[in-house]
């Protein structure tokens, strides 16, 4: 973008035009001086003026000179759009379970059914790209929690680090509680103040060391809302092919402890609807917009000093060449 600060300084420029029109000539104030070879200069000037090309260009020139001091002192200014990401403000850890048990395909979709892990990667991948200003972490979890990337405006490695993932990278069972341990540890060195933790499993806690709900008490002192998310079915709802029990009552205690809210994912038609929901009751940041300014006189006002410079060494060029000319003919 870009204006003038001062644009009424425009008015200035009819200004040469408005003297050269009023002000009378100044008028002779000694006796005109004589000279043997004026005949010579007479003829001189009558054939120069034949060539007025000289006199067209100094009055360009000059009247460019005069253009551009104009817009120099009328402030020309550019802006310029900052986005600056926040510092301060929601910092949102992901929990993903990958356990062997997020192998299962039982998520119903067109043409063929997900596994619950390619479901997750998709949900987590939507989330991620919904919420471009917040400070993203990940952690991944199954016998043992492991940090995958510290909290980071990084998404897109975000993004790819998750997509690499696979069940069975962190052993074969699930520890809810000690993952949930590392994310209080991690936040602890965080600024940030609000703090979110977003944990989706498809089993029970049945490996770790600290109990669910003794991390569950401790994030809530800490000021950890966790937002538990239930992946694929049941025992009761696929019957004896499920290998492990969701083990809802736990999650949704470990929500409710920590003021957070406990979600079941089951069909891939859920995640447009859990986003909006998602982003309702927990809005991501914005970054912050701000104007650059940033002054351009100085072009304008360095081009007339050299316009000027230029017009002046001309000057001085036809001044020696007539001289030298005028002796020529003297001197013939």
């Amino acid at each position: 973008m870009f204006s003038f600060a001062w644009p009424w300084l425009f008015i200035c420029l009819p200004l040469p035009w408005f003297f050269y029109r009023k002000l009378a000539p100044a008028m002779p104030q000694q006796s005109a001086l004589k000279t043997p070879f004026f005949a010579e200069l007479q003829k001189l000037s009558v054939q120069q003026s034949k060539y007025n090309y000289y006199r067209v260009s100094r009055t360009l020139a000059l009247l460019g000179i005069w253009l551009l001091i104009i817009t120099a002192a009328a402030r020309p200014q550019s802006y310029h759009l900052d986005t600056q990401l926040p510092t301060e403000g929601r910092a949102l850890f992901l929990a993903v379970d990958i356990s062997n048990s997020m192998l299962i395909k039982d998520i119903d979709s067109q043409p063929e059914q997900l596994s619950r892990a390619d479901f997750v990667k998709a949900f987590t991948r939507e989330l991620i790209e919904q919420r471009p200003s917040d400070r993203i972490g990940l952690i991944l979890f199954a016998s043992q929690p492991y940090l995958q990337s510290p909290l980071t405006h990084d998404h897109k490695t975000l993004s790819q680090w998750l997509s690499d993932a696979q069940p069975g990278m962190a052993g074969e069972h699930t520890a809810i509680g000690d993952a949930i341990g590392l994310t209080i540890k991690k936040l602890r060195q965080s600024s940030n103040t609000h703090k979110v933790l977003v944990l989706i499993t498809d089993g029970a806690n049945n490996s770790g060391v600290m109990p669910p709900l003794t991390a569950a008490n401790l994030a809530a002192e800490q000021g950890l809302k966790i937002y538990t998310i239930g992946i694929g079915a049941t025992a009761d709802e696929q019957g004896a092919t499920a290998q492990h029990d969701l083990d809802e009552p736990l999650l949704q205690s470990i929500a409710t402890l920590t003021r957070g809210k406990y979600f079941r994912l089951q069909f891939l038609e859920q995640l447009p609807e859990l986003l909006t929901y998602f982003e309702h009751i927990e809005p991501s940041t914005h970054p912050v917009h701000s104007y650059r300014i940033q002054e351009l006189y100085p072009y304008p006002l360095i081009a007339a000093v050299l316009l000027a410079f230029l017009l002046a060494l001309l000057s001085f060029i036809r001044f020696l060449y007539s001289t030298r000319q005028l002796q020529r003919r003297q001197l013939g």
